[in-house]
């Protein structure tokens, strides 16, 4: 549990050891900046306020605005940087526009989305919870998963992102022989081996029948092998 703060960066900042971070970028309008800016960097240790940038942008919410919002984001980070981003204080249409970034700069620069985080006030003012939100953007890895398998009969992103989901997502396809099968079967397409496509095939095929009875997520990826 944090120290009292009215700012749930400086929280966040105090239970991640903000000392270990590279750089802390503070986003705010204009008004924000005038208004909280210079109160919130008082809360931050001396360590930290070193480390501490602002990045200026425009409250315009048209379509231009939203991509100057994403390029202020894009700005920031760096090729293979490990990222901490925190969403409870912005616009209501940011988290959208922040999701987009995490996953373009997930593939471009190759960035690890360590925390994304959402501070509750809603749900309990006196003593918010400080909840993560980055396991679901593997969404977006599904769904990659799943338009290389149907596009390009590539199984083994499909394997990957399985192997790594949580129990809740897709228990039926966390199976380590699945994984290998659809490894083998991607492998089998590409070099024409027919015996290895075949028995490859047959026992995924089996799995994706079973989970046609799993979890939301298992039941479409059933739908789509049942398409293949």
């Amino acid at each position: 549990e944090a120290s009292p703060t009215p700012y749930v960066q400086v929280a966040e900042l105090e239970l991640l050891e903000g000392d270990s971070f590279d750089a802390v970028y503070i986003v705010a309008t204009g008004s924000a900046k005038t208004e909280h800016y210079n109160a919130l960097l008082r809360q931050l240790s001396a360590e930290v306020r070193e480390r501490t940038v602002l990045v200026s942008i425009g409250e315009d919410m048209s379509a231009e605005g939203q991509w100057g919002w994403f390029e202020a984001l894009l700005g920031c980070v760096q090729q293979g940087d490990r990222l901490t981003m925190d969403l409870t204080h912005s616009f209501r249409t940011i988290p959208l526009v922040a999701a987009t970034a995490l996953n373009f700069l997930r593939k471009a620069r190759n960035v690890k989305v360590a925390h994304l985080l959402y501070g509750a006030f809603e749900k309990s003012p006196a003593r918010p919870p400080i909840i993560d939100l980055s396991a679901f953007l593997a969404v977006d890895d599904w769904a990659d998963a799943v338009h290389a398998l149907v596009r390009e009969a590539d199984a083994r992103p499909l394997a990957s992102v399985a192997k790594d989901a949580p129990e809740f997502v897709a228990p039926l396809l966390r199976d380590p022989a699945l994984h290998e099968h659809l490894e083998g079967l991607s492998v089998g397409l590409r070099v024409a081996d027919v015996n290895g496509i075949r028995g490859a095939a047959r026992v995924a095929g089996e799995r994706f029948e079973a989970a046609a009875v799993g979890t939301p997520v298992e039941r479409i990826l059933a739908e789509y092998a049942g398409a293949l």
